[in-house]
C-alpha cells in the first residue's frame, strides 16, 4: 500500500484528482471512452472540484441516488417494508440508529454544494445537472 501525505485537504483533493484524471485519460486512450462514477460526500468536495476542473464542465454530470424521504425533513418514515428516520443532521439511519438507509443527497442539496462548498456558479451547476445528463440520454438513444 502507497501511503501520501499532503499539506491540506485542498491538497488532497487535487493529488487525488489527479491521479482519477490520469486513470481516465489511460482507459480513454485504450477503450475509446470511459464511464465513471464518483460516489463522494463532504469529506471530497475537493476531489470533485478538481475533477470537474480537469476536463471541464462539458465532460462531466451529477445525479443522486436520493431515498422518497429524503425531502420530507427530521422524522420517521415508511421505506418500502421498513422505516426510516432521517435525522436533524439530514442524515438517513435505521430506526435503531445502528446503520445508515440511503442517500439524502437530493438534486435541490447537491446544487447547494456544488455552488457554496465546490464554488460552481448558478450556470456550471445547471450545466452538470440537468444539461449534460439530457445529452447523455440523447447520445445513447435512450428515453426516447
Amino acid at each position: 500500500m502507497k501511503i501520501a501525505v499532503f499539506r491540506d485537504s485542498s491538497d488532497t483533493g487535487r493529488r487525488a484528482a489527479a491521479d482519477a484524471a490520469e486513470g481516465i485519460r489511460r482507459a480513454i486512450r485504450q477503450r475509446g471512452h470511459a464511464n465513471i462514477i464518483v460516489a463522494t460526500g463532504a469529506s471530497q468536495f475537493g476531489v470533485l472540484a478538481a475533477l470537474v476542473a480537469a476536463e471541464g464542465i462539458e465532460c462531466s454530470i451529477v445525479v443522486t441516488d436520493a431515498i422518497s424521504a429524503a425531502r420530507l425533513g427530521p422524522g420517521r418514515y415508511p421505506l418500502g417494508s421498513q422505516s426510516v428516520e432521517i435525522g436533524e443532521d439530514l442524515i438517513a439511519r435505521s430506526p435503531d440508529r445502528s446503520h445508515f438507509v440511503g442517500s439524502t443527497a437530493t438534486m435541490p442539496r447537491m446544487a447547494a454544494v456544488l455552488r457554496q462548498a465546490v464554488g460552481l456558479s448558478h450556470d456550471e451547476v445547471r450545466r452538470l445537472t440537468s444539461e449534460n445528463p439530457r445529452a447523455v440520454l440523447q447520445q445513447t438513444r435512450c428515453w426516447r
